[in-house]
């Protein structure tokens, strides 16, 4: 693989590296503001709701509603008026009439429910026991197996109801039993004002948000895509660019150094035909020295005969 290629590589790498760190940032604040959202909302149905209990506590303080007038009625067999009367009761059904309009679901768990469907799951059971021992306002938590926001306000006993869930022994005063009943027939439980044995809660489903996330995510990451496409090639031309630029001046210096190799090569063979001029020079007077040690050699043995 040529370096080009490497590079760009290289550069794409990092572009799909800075890219999914974005992308998952994005989802990770998205979610949290989502959450938040939801929460505000909860929080802002819950109040309503607490507003409505409030105002009914006020009517029974103005004596707009009284035991006497719930005794007639209940007398009267009429219990949905009895319901109707109790503030706590009267709040949360508001707040249940538009609970699929507003896109949550609004629940009441409480310990020792008078109706079944207020039994508390163990995640409400819990927050219960948390909200009465800790004294909290309210809570939320992230239920993963629901993928859900669950928002929680206690339920704090007032004076009126005290009338119900108060002590069994004024039954005979306030609705003409000795049994220790309230007028729905159910059983007096000895409360106090200000205990908690149950809460508002509001669930919402968090399966809209995330497919709107993911949606997001989905769109934003074909556009990143595309400009990461778009990088590639950048990094291609510009790389081609640079390694052109710097193959320029290597090949000058390669071409330089073979040029210098050249001339050193032809140096070489000047110097190799010098020396082989020598070394013929230097045989042909080795020859005539030859020569003229042998006619020295003859001239001194004729001397010699002539001596003799």
């Amino acid at each position: 693989m040529d370096l080009r290629k490497k590079i760009t590589i290289l550069g794409v790498t990092q572009l799909v590296a800075v890219a999914g760190i974005l992308l998952f940032l994005y989802a990770q604040e998205a979610k949290e503001k989502v959450r938040n959202q939801y929460v505000e909302k909860a929080r802002a149905v819950v109040l309503t709701t607490e507003s409505t209990r409030e105002e009914m506590g006020k009517k029974w303080d103005q004596g707009i509603l009284t035991a006497e007038g719930l005794r007639e009625w209940a007398d009267d067999g009429d219990i949905e008026k009895v319901l109707a009367g109790v503030p706590v009761v009267t709040a949360w059904r508001a707040a249940m009439a538009r609970a699929e309009e507003g896109g949550y679901e609004f629940r009441v768990p409480k310990f020792d429910p008078r109706n079944p469907k207020n039994e508390p799951d163990p995640l409400e059971a819990r927050v219960i026991r948390m909200l009465e021992e800790q004294g909290l306002a309210e809570h939320y938590e992230i239920d993963e197996s629901m993928n859900a926001v669950r928002y929680f306000r206690p339920i704090r006993l007032t004076q009126e109801c005290m009338l119900c869930h108060g002590d069994p022994a004024t039954s005979q005063a306030l609705w003409g039993n000795d049994q220790g009943l309230d007028p729905t027939g159910a059983k007096m439980e000895n409360w106090q004002v200000g205990e908690v044995h149950g809460a508002f809660e509001v669930v919402q489903s968090l399966d809209a948000a995330d497919a709107q996330i993911a949606a997001s995510i989905y769109q934003a990451g074909g556009v990143i895509g595309a400009l990461i496409v778009v990088g590639g090639i950048v990094f291609f031309i510009f790389s081609n660019r640079g390694i052109n630029g710097l193959y320029r001046p290597i090949r000058q210096i390669a071409g330089a150094l073979n040029e210098g190799a050249d001339q050193v090569s032809d140096a070489s063979q000047q110097v190799a035909a010098s020396s082989q001029s020598l070394a013929a020079s230097a045989s042909e007077q080795a020859s005539s020295l030859e020569e003229t040690s042998a006619a020295l050699e003859e001239m001194a043995a004729i001397t010699r005969t002539n001596a003799a």
